[in-house]
């Protein structure tokens, strides 16, 4: 059968255009996604670990304020947390009934003091900023009014 528009011409006989085939993804082995899982968590510990030092600079300049005392001088409030830096931050497992299963670990480290450490209960996967944000906060406003 032909069809004819303005002098040109479709041939409708019995020819067909190739199917499309889909293309055929090459299946990932479990080692080749544990080891993307692995890669994942590698670069958030490190994006949570920067989070982690920019906040606690954020906390200390907050809290290392001037404050005038009876005499109307300006004397240097510090917190007990000046000197410290984020030393580490890792995901572990915990096997305590009750805990999390799988917790951020952020320890804080001081030249000539012994280490702090806290966590946040979820897998770092699963932190955001706001997460380490109120954890940093909420660390070091805990301790700081021990004093």
């Amino acid at each position: 059968m032909n069809f004819s528009f303005g002098g040109k011409g479709i041939d409708t006989s019995s020819k067909f255009c190739k199917p499309i085939t889909n293309a055929v993804e090459k299946k990932k082995s479990k080692k080749e996604i544990e080891e993307e899982k692995q890669k994942l968590k590698l670069e958030k510990l490190k994006v949570v670990e920067k989070w982690a030092k920019s906040y606690l600079e954020s906390y200390l300049n907050e809290n290392n304020s001037d404050t005038n005392d009876n005499n109307n001088s300006t004397s240097k409030k510090k917190s007990l947390w000046d000197g410290y830096d984020i030393a580490m931050v890792q995901e572990i497992k915990c096997f305590i009934p009750g805990c999390a299963p799988i917790e951020v670990c952020i320890v804080f480290s001081k030249e000539g003091s012994t280490s702090k450490t806290g966590k946040i209960f979820k897998p770092v996967i699963d932190c955001s900023e706001d997460d380490v944000k109120e954890f940093i906060t909420n660390f070091c406003n805990s301790t700081d009014r021990k004093s």
